[in-house]
């Protein structure tokens, strides 16, 4: 990689890993299997079709498929052309996919068999597999576009709650702010690594440029069934598995043991905190290191745990990651204050697509300004201790739910729980807690009890709910609004 600029563009690193080694397998799914050769071959191959359609640079591509070897490929063409691409999950409803799609300015979708997506029937729509061998003007016009391409340019999109929530919300994202990890890969990680990455939305080119960028391999799998998720891992020699929360929650609650063939050596996850006792469970199971990341689609790669790194913390930054830990009158806090996370990073985003009032509010003077409220201890790890828009206020007192979270999770008969404020006459909000159970659900004076021993009583739940499941987006986060 030393003889690629210090932050790359996304294809330049499949450019860099195909010459050093064509021949290693770099993308497998199902029974289609790339070597970094062909993976790049198929990618200029893709990418001349694109420009052959007629697509100008900057030009917006996107598709609502499920994840595949297509979407990869697709993204990588698009990257190769200098299409931004916009990538939306499958399980969005029309409605939400038409709203996102209209504001992103999409002049092409990428759809089965190049029939007009429902979300936006008007825009022409390509096949996804883009059949066919494109002419040699257009193979060297995609070579020449991404040869004068800026790693500044807006390379992709993601959706985003946005750092105060409300409303899904498009963060565009350049090159940079994907690559500038790629140059920083952990200690741990190397380029005979196998990575398997279930069906769980985490997919992006963030996870794309450290694998791809590695050399390494990447399975894509379409199961979310924890017991088959080993299999595949154990069949295909995975090294690291890179998932979310939730499918750890699943793989953790398992009562029968591993494969003994398995050779999982780490464990990647990100989008959402990881409980504690949880990350445990999984890493005696497999033997294994948890990394646990914090990202967000407006700040990229943020922070990740190291070795050493204290129980409940987020870690420490990832290299060029400056942060701050603000209070309401944007003066730094002192040690082990609790304040707003502020990000300086070159993987922090353009901005928000076609909604300007929504960027001044999150980026200012260069900083993120995440809605994350944080803590640094003084060994510099650093403790979420919850959103700026979550805490619960009863009766002059302040909640953050996830530390009524922590202790209800601690609890053996609860294995999910979202605590939420609800409105009250008398105080003015109290604390609601809805969880999942293990089996038999506890009674809501058993877990009133356990919480009074553990947290002041102010803290403590007076609305108890368990449900079957809760609601989850298409990158495991809780949904909320819908409890």
């Amino acid at each position: 990689m030393n003889t690629l600029p210090h932050y790359p563009r996304i294809e330049w690193l499949v450019d860099a890993s195909a010459a050093r080694r064509p021949d290693h397998l770099a993308l497998v799914y199902h029974d289609r299997r790339w070597t970094y050769a062909v993976l790049r071959a198929e990618m200029n191959r893709r990418a001349a079709l694109l420009i052959e359609s007629g697509l100008l640079p900057g030009e917006i591509v996107a598709t609502r498929l499920p994840r595949t070897d297509d979407m990869v490929l697709n993204a990588l063409a698009c990257f190769r052309a200098d299409l931004p691409f916009l990538f939306l999950s499958s399980k969005l409803s029309q409605a939400e996919a038409t709203s996102l799609l209209e504001r992103g300015g999409v002049t092409r979708m990428l759809t089965p068999e190049g029939d007009p997506d429902p979300a936006l029937p008007d825009v022409p729509a390509l096949p996804q597999a883009l059949p066919g061998a494109p002419g040699a003007n257009a193979t060297r016009e995609a070579l020449r576009r991404s040869a004068a391409g800026s790693p500044d340019a807006i390379a992709y999109f993601k959706t985003s709650s946005g750092t105060t929530g409300g409303i899904p919300k498009l963060a565009r994202l350049t090159h940079v702010n994907a690559t500038c990890h790629a140059m920083h890969p952990a200690t741990w990680e190397t380029p005979d690594d196998v990575y398997f990455s279930p069906d769980a939305g985490v997919f992006g080119p963030l996870a794309m440029v450290i694998i791809f960028g590695l050399g390494a391999t990447l399975i894509l799998s379409d199961t979310l069934a924890p017991a088959r998720m080993e299999a595949e891992m154990a069949a295909g020699g995975v090294t690291v598995l890179y998932t979310v929360p939730p499918l750890v929650h699943l793989l953790a609650a398992q009562a029968t043991p591993p494969p003994s063939d398995l050779r999982l050596r780490a464990l990647r996850t990100i989008s959402a905190p990881l409980a504690p006792a949880v990350a445990e469970t999984v890493a005696r199971r497999y033997g294994v290191a948890v990394v646990q990341q914090y990202a967000s689609a407006e700040g990229g790669d943020i922070t990740r745990t190291v070795t050493g790194t204290p129980e409940g913390s987020i870690g420490k930054p990832f290299p060029d990651v400056t942060i701050r830990i603000m209070n309401d009158d944007n003066a730094d806090v002192p040690e082990g204050d609790i304040g707003e996370l502020i990000v300086q990073s070159p993987t922090l985003m353009r901005d928000y697509a076609d909604d300007p009032a929504a960027t001044a509010r999150a980026l200012r003077d260069g900083w993120l300004y995440t809605g994350d409220l944080a803590r640094r201890d003084a060994d510099g790890f650093y403790f979420l201790v919850g959103r700026t828009g979550l805490r619960i206020n009863v009766g002059g007192y302040k909640v953050h739910p996830e530390e009524v979270e922590a202790i209800l999770l601690s609890h053996p008969g609860v294995r999910e729980v979202v605590v939420l404020g609800e409105t009250d006459m008398k105080r003015g909000e109290v604390v609601r807690a809805v969880m999942v159970s293990k089996g038999v659900p506890p009674s809501a004076r058993e877990l009133r009890r356990y919480c009074r021993d553990r947290l002041a009583s102010y803290k403590v739940p007076r609305h108890w709910e368990f449900r079957d499941a809760l609601p989850r987006s298409s990158l495991g986060k809780v949904l909320r609004h819908l409890l």
